[in-house]
């Protein structure tokens, strides 16, 4: 039998928004787009490895290769919120530096 993207996709899906919980909406639209690349990936692999353009071994890489790939792009996307969430907290601080340090009379924040 041979996989079906769409229905692993489905699996996968319903499998990550149990674990999330609450935070599924806040992930959904990544997880999603990363899943489906996956599920892509394992269908490929599934038809390379039946047709003999690849053996175990290989196979096994190429999954350990796409699930890396996904933990990848997670870590970059959260690294980009956080610089985004640093930046927008700075200029918040600094928008108040003069009228804080002003107040109390010396560089109470920097």
């Amino acid at each position: 039998m041979a996989l079906n993207a769409g229905s692993l996709l489905q699996t996968m899906l319903g499998a990550a928004a149990m674990a999330a919980g609450n935070d599924w909406a806040k992930v959904q639209d990544v997880a999603t787009h990363e899943l489906q690349i996956f599920a892509m990936r394992l269908v490929e692999i599934e038809r390379a490895l039946m047709s003999g353009q690849i053996k175990r071994p290989v196979a096994v890489q190429l999954v350990a290769m796409a699930r890396n790939h996904m933990i990848a792009t997670v870590a970059l996307l959260s690294t980009m919120l956080i610089m985004a969430a640093q930046h927008a907290l700075d200029a918040a601080v600094a928008a108040v530096v003069n009228t804080v340090n002003t107040s109390v009379g010396f560089q109470l924040v920097a």
